[in-house]
Formats: structure tokens, C-alpha cells, sequence
């Protein structure tokens, strides 16, 4: 008499069984990244979690990767069928395409570099940036989180670049403008406490010669994780103040400038990815110069401890330029630099 164990023959039929709750439960993440996915792209979100769930968008879908190997039995189409779609959908949301506008002849007309950067406070590499400076890396540079008041008292800064604006009563908190065009003009952004905690806005008229002008804007918005408010969520990402504040740029100065056809360049930190609505309210009828002539992934931003690596994780620094002026190339510059920060150098022509 022969006796069959109940684990005998039924050791493929025990498999299959239990591959699917197992197969069931690895879909419910791509289900999941694909559902956030379509709701981004259909209802994107100012506040809350999901707001949040944009910022990061792209860090969702890297735990996809420890599914490859179960997508690749033999019985696991459906989650086979589930990583590619989002693999695709990663592919056509986050993979930049190339910079169509960087083909072909610029436009006739003088030439600017700008080079923008958040200092990040704190950072004591001064002597390098000085280096830096002394080399004269671009026509002009803008700074955000800059203590270092002492590059505008610099005899070797001072010749690099003649026409300066430093200091707590020529900037607003932090920011500074170092040119080697004359400066005919400058002003800040002050509005009213209840929008503003402190002036965001330095914007500078330069004289190109030969009766040329541009206008240099240097923005800083706060950060939507210190809005001074009550958290709404677990998270303390609150952007309503943020946007409130690029709202208010975009009202008196910006939107100012492009009824005028004032040519001018809008660069610094925005604490904003393109991947939230307030994104599309900053850049609205503006070239951003890293979209159409820029390379790689262009991200700016990084955390503490990614500081000495050249990575970085969002994008969140930019340069725009008004339809006068034409952006022909940008640099995002991420070597180790004693900031959370990379440096962007933007070359433009003013038609």
C-alpha cells in the first residue's frame, strides 16, 4: 500500500496557491503609485499629504524595483503587467526629454551670464566662493542665504565686479548682487506682514551700453516647511504661505515687467518643484532657461547629508526669463560647495 503525505504530489499546487495573495498583495503598491500618478496629473494638490506625495512623486516609484523579481515568475503577469505600466508612466513624467530649444543660431543681440545660487547659511567656505568670484564666473551673480557681507568690502570682489548690492539696507535679509554692468536702479519686494515675513523680492535695472537694459530679479520664497503656521498634517509641509508669496511676486513685479515688455531675468531659490500648481503660477509666460536649453535632470536641491556628494535630489532653483530675453544655455553646477544647493549659470541674448 502506498501512502501519499499531504505534501507529496500537491507541492506545485501549494505554490500556485499561495502565489497569488502574495502577488495579490505586491500589486497594491503599483496600484497604488499609478492611482497617486493619475490623480497628480488630473487634480493636483495645494495642501495635504497628497501635495507632498508631488513633491516626492518620483522617490515613489524606486520601491518598485524590489518587485522585479516577482514580476518575473512565470505566474505573476498581472504584476508583470503592473511594473512596466509604471515604468512607462516614471519614463513619460520624469525622464527629461532633450532641449529642442538648444538647436539652431541664437537670436542677434547682447549677451548676459547669470549665476545664481543659495549660499545656504551657515556655510563657512567663504574662501572658495571668493576664489570663485575673483574668477568672474558670469556678467552677473545673485545670492540667497549669503552672510557674507564682507565679499562686497573685498578690494579683489570689488574689481571683479565694480557694481554691488550688499548689506541690510541696500537687500533684503540674506541676498545679494554682484554686477559688471552698472546698476541704474534697484528696489525690493516689501509687501504686508501678513504675506510677507520679510522683503523676498531684490530686482536690479543694468546698463548693457548702447541704450540696452535688462532687469535682474533675485526671489526668495519661503520654505513650506516653516510657514510659522499650524501644521495640517502629519508632515509639517504647509506651502499656502509660499504660494501666497509667489502669487504676490508674480502680481506687482513680474506680471509688471511682462506688461511692459521690460526684458529681465527672475533667478534664485523658489522652494517649489515643477511638479506643484504653484509652479505653473511662477512660470506662466516665462522661459525657464534649464526646460528648453538645459541637461540632465537639472535638480538643485539636496538633503544634509548628501552635501559633500554631487547629487541632488528636487528641483527647486531656477532662472526664467521674460519672452525678450532668450535663454541659450544653463549649467546646473552640484560640486560639494559647503551648501544644500547647487549653483546655476544661465547664458541669455536680450533681443
Amino acid at each position: 500500500m502506498r501512502v501519499t503525505l499531504p505534501y507529496d504530489r500537491p507541492i506545485v499546487a501549494n505554490y500556485r496557491m499561495s502565489t497569488g495573495p502574495r502577488f495579490g498583495l505586491a500589486s497594491a503598491y503599483p496600484i497604488g503609485v499609478l492611482a497617486l500618478s493619475g490623480i497628480m496629473l488630473v487634480a493636483p494638490q495645494r495642501t495635504g499629504l497628497l501635495a507632498l506625495a508631488q513633491v516626492f512623486a518620483p522617490f515613489l516609484f524606486l520601491p518598485l524595483l524590489v518587485l522585479v523579481p516577482f514580476a518575473i515568475v512565470r505566474q505573476a503577469t498581472g504584476l508583470r503587467v503592473l511594473v512596466l505600466l509604471s515604468v512607462l508612466v516614471f519614463g513619460a513624467r520624469f525622464v527629461p526629454l532633450p532641449a529642442f530649444g538648444a538647436t539652431g543660431e541664437p537670436p542677434a543681440g547682447p549677451r548676459i551670464s547669470v549665476l545664481s545660487w543659495n549660499v545656504f547659511i551657515g556655510n563657512r567656505r567663504y574662501d572658495d566662493f571668493r576664489d570663485l568670484l575673483l574668477k568672474r564666473p558670469a556678467d552677473v551673480v545673485v545670492l540667497q542665504e549669503s552672510n557674507w557681507d564682507a565679499l562686497g568690502d573685498d578690494p579683489g570682489v570689488a574689481e571683479a565686479y565694480p557694481y554691488r548690492l550688499y548689506g541690510e539696507d541696500e537687500v533684503p535679509p540674506g541676498m545679494a548682487l554682484f554686477s559688471v554692468y552698472p546698476i541704474i536702479e534697484h528696489g525690493t519686494l516689501d509687501g504686508e506682514r501678513a504675506l510677507f515675513d520679510i522683503p523676498r523680492l531684490l530686482w536690479a535695472s543694468l546698463d548693457l551700453g548702447e541704450g540696452r537694459s535688462v532687469t535682474i530679479v533675485n526671489a526668495h520664497p519661503m520654505s513650506p516647511y516653516k510657514t510659522g503656521r499650524q501644521c495640517g498634517t502629519i508632515v509639517c509641509f504647509d506651502p499656502e504661505w509660499r504660494d501666497e508669496q509667489i502669487e504676490g511676486m508674480r502680481t506687482r513685479d513680474i506680471s509688471q515687467m511682462l506688461g511692459s515688455g521690460q526684458p529681465f531675468v527672475l533667478a534664485g531659490d523658489f522652494n517649489v518643484t515643477d511638479r506643484e500648481p504653484a509652479y505653473s503660477d511662477l512660470a506662466s509666460g516665462l522661459h525657464d532657461a534649464f526646460r528648453e536649453v538645459g541637461e540632465g535632470i537639472g535638480t538643485t536641491w539636496r538633503p544634509a547629508f548628501l552635501m559633500d556628494q554631487r547629487l541632488a535630489m528636487l528641483r527647486i532653483d531656477y532662472q526664467f526669463s521674460s519672452p525678450s530675453v532668450t535663454p541659450v544655455d544653463l549649467k546646473v553646477d552640484c560640486a560639494p560647495s559647503g551648501s544644500d544647493h547647487c549653483m546655476l549659470t544661465g547664458q541669455y541674448v536680450v533681443r
